[in-house]
């Protein structure tokens, strides 16, 4: 058995109107109150220690696919060169180039404590106080570049979207209800036993409400904000 489709609500025009010019109204207000909000949140990001907002704004994924691309792994099966355990060369002496290369491309300088080197072997592998500073100063160094380019747009001055004006268009049907009448009587319509009501169209059964009078009509309403 098919299921019966519900009636479309329907209010009188005045009633429609009203709900139209508050909706809008509410509309306009909750995106500048949104655009407030996401202005004060990036001019504190902008304002962030350095460190704190690359670990808060710096995945996983892109920390990794930096480590790889700066630090490629000569082991298939790691994904880059830093990790407890990885083949470390340090510049024990003047001239001698340090690989991977952490001082000359981060700035990081290792200490003596964050190497070792394997009972019964002659080179030296990274620990994990050694990952963790590499891996911090390049999430520091991606969140530099984020934040940098932050603060630039917040020095321009960031945009700010107002409304001014709007219109608003639909395919309503308009109804014409009135009491009912004696028998007998002149069918006249006094305008207070009159309403004029508004039903959204429905394609799934248009225009087939038991009601007096149906006009299919186009209802287009423009507007613009005062302030």
């Amino acid at each position: 058995m098919a299921q019966a489709l519900p009636a479309p609500a329907s209010m009188e025009l005045a009633e429609f109107f009203a709900k139209l010019v508050l909706d809008a109204f509410e509309g306009v207000r909750l995106a500048l109150r949104l655009q407030e909000e996401q202005q004060a949140e990036l001019a504190i990001a902008a304002s962030q220690d350095p460190a704190e907002f690359a670990r808060q704004t710096v995945t996983p994924e892109e920390l990794e696919a930096e480590l790889a691309r700066l630090f490629p792994s000569r082991d298939p099966k790691q994904p880059h060169g830093v990790y407890a355990g990885a083949p470390y060369q340090p510049s024990l002496k003047e001239g001698e180039p340090e690989a991977p290369p952490f001082r000359a491309l981060l700035g990081v300088s290792l200490e003596r404590t964050d190497y070792v080197r394997p009972r019964g072997s002659e080179t030296f592998v990274l620990g994990k106080g050694a990952v963790e500073k590499v891996r911090e100063a390049v999430r520091t160094r991606l969140g530099a570049v984020a934040q940098s380019i932050l603060r630039s747009a917040a020095a321009r001055g960031l945009p700010r979207l107002v409304v001014d004006s709007g219109r608003i268009g639909a395919k309503l049907t308009l109804v014409l209800e009135r009491a009912a009448q004696a028998a007998g009587e002149r069918p006249v319509l006094p305008l207070k036993q009159a309403r004029l009501l508004v039903r959204m169209v429905d394609d799934r059964a248009p225009q087939m409400q038991q009601l007096k009078v149906n006009i299919l009509s186009e209802l287009e309403v423009t507007f613009k904000t005062v302030t």
